[in-house]
């Protein structure tokens, strides 16, 4: 239990006290506080500080650095469970990490910071995926991504992570086709889809509706062309809605009343 405990310990006031300790071993105070006008050093701006503020971009580096440290620590009980390593600074040309943009901190086969797309750990697929990895004819993200004018790939809600892998280039679409969001359940979901199209360039979706139902405006613009002398709204979660509808006799049925025609 006690190992389970340590993976699970994530950051926190103790790891900040920590950060400053280290660092002070190497790093003026100057570099690692804030000074206030009458000379005094703070880790963090107090809330509600009256006092002129000052910025510290010289700590960036060093937090950095501590935290890329941390993480191999947090990582590597994962890593060392599936014989793999914790690699920091990885340069793979072939997914754009570069030398002068490297990896932080990756999960590798080897401990080599030159990593190859192939040295990817397996477990990043789902069992039945990993049997088509020795075919001759796989299409992985690095295809994808390098000929992306010559595919058009279907993603789901829980794959949109793997935007991360293909980097859509500049005028790349999104089409989505599917119903609105039609409840407040709903809603977020589609506030962090709109997030992760926005991080790629993707914002605004194209949306094809290709739901078994009509569209909210299209069922008004029927009712009205229509013109019914009662209407009797039912197979809706929002029944109350066509109470936006003029000149027509709306009758809400109720659950176990019956309703003569």
């Amino acid at each position: 239990m006690a190992n389970k405990v340590d993976i699970m310990k994530l950051w926190d006031k103790g790891t900040e006290i920590e950060f400053f300790r280290k660092s002070r071993g190497f790093a003026t105070p100057k570099q690692l506080f804030y000074m206030t006008g009458d000379g005094k050093y703070l880790a963090y701006w107090p809330k509600g500080y009256k006092g002129k503020k000052t910025t510290l971009q010289s700590r960036n580096a060093l937090i950095g650095n501590f935290t890329e440290k941390w993480c191999i620590d947090l990582l590597l009980p994962f890593a060392n469970k599936i014989n793999a390593f914790a690699v920091q600074n990885v340069v793979n040309e072939e997914i754009r990490l570069t030398r002068q943009s490297p990896a932080d901190v990756v999960i590798c086969k080897t401990r080599n910071t030159i990593q190859r797309p192939e040295d990817q750990i397996e477990k990043d697929y789902d069992t039945w995926e990993r049997t088509y990895f020795s075919l001759e004819n796989v299409i992985d993200a690095r295809e994808i991504s390098t000929h992306q004018k010559d595919y058009v790939m279907f993603m789901n809600y829980f794959q949109l992570n793997n935007l991360i892998d293909l980097k859509p280039v500049e005028g790349s679409v999104h089409i989505r086709s599917m119903c609105e969001p039609f409840s407040e359940e709903m809603e977020p979901d589609q506030k962090r889809i709109d997030n992760w199209l926005r991080l790629f360039g993707l914002y605004p979706e194209c949306r094809i509706h290709s739901s078994g139902h009509a569209r909210g405006p299209a069922i008004f613009d029927m009712i009205q062309k229509i013109n019914p002398k009662k209407l009797f709204p039912i197979h809706t979660v929002n029944p109350a809605a066509f109470k936006e509808l003029s000149g027509i006799n709306i009758v809400f049925p109720e659950y176990e009343k019956k309703i003569t025609i």
